[in-house]
């Protein structure tokens, strides 16, 4: 089995396998059950991911050691690259390696982190046609969070393709939009390293007396 085009059109819900579903489906032969376990935690239960691992890893036929993980993963990149990243237009690309910089990002997060009007326009897009992209509102404006294979494969595009200086100014800004969220944490750990936490924390509003 390959996955194909079409799995792209059909929502996460519907491919998530459990932990369970995920050994029977891949275990056996060349794979054990522990590997299996953490394919489906890379994969977040999504069913062609972890059969494109399974026929990457078990192509030689021999044991497959719990640590080439990360080259199964390569198999999952090169579908994304092909079904979805390659077919963007340039600037569309980059608005999703810059969106990744964010664990989950909104309308206006986007705009700030790319300097660009569109790029809400290419989180909806990706949105309403499945493409690994999920929309749920936690008050007036809708927030988006790419599954989690596909932001990976997104900061890796990104380190590859991004001049250093861009990708700085664009994690400054995501720290920015974290912060302003209240996301202290978060915004510290993405906050190119120069800011500093100190600075970060200085943002934060004295407690109430």
């Amino acid at each position: 089995m390959i996955a194909n085009q079409t799995i792209t059109h059909i929502a996460w819900d519907a491919l998530r396998s459990t932990p369970d579903e995920a050994v029977a489906m891949v275990a056996g032969g060349s794979l054990s059950a522990e590997l299996a376990r953490a394919m489906h935690r890379a994969s977040d239960g999504w069913a062609a991911g972890l059969v494109l691992m399974r026929e990457h890893l078990g192509r030689d036929g021999g044991a497959v050691p719990d640590t080439l993980l990360p080259e199964g993963k390569e198999a999952v990149f090169d579908y994304f690259t092909g079904e979805i990243f390659a077919r963007a237009k340039p600037n569309n690309q980059r608005t999703l390696m810059l969106a990744a910089l964010l664990p989950s990002v909104t309308a206006s997060d986007a705009e700030a982190i790319t300097g660009d009007a569109d790029a809400p326009r290419v989180l909806d897009y990706l949105y309403r046609h499945h493409l690994f992209t999920d929309r749920r509102r936690t008050g007036a404006a809708p927030i988006y969070q790419f599954h989690g294979l596909f932001r990976e494969f997104l900061l890796a595009e990104g380190q590859r393709r991004l001049p250093a200086a861009e990708r700085r100014v664009a994690m400054d800004r995501a720290g920015n939009q974290l912060a302003a969220r209240g996301d202290f944490d978060a915004a510290a750990r993405q906050a190119p390293a120069r800011r500093g936490l100190s600075r970060l924390r200085g943002k934060r509003r004295p407690a109430a007396c």
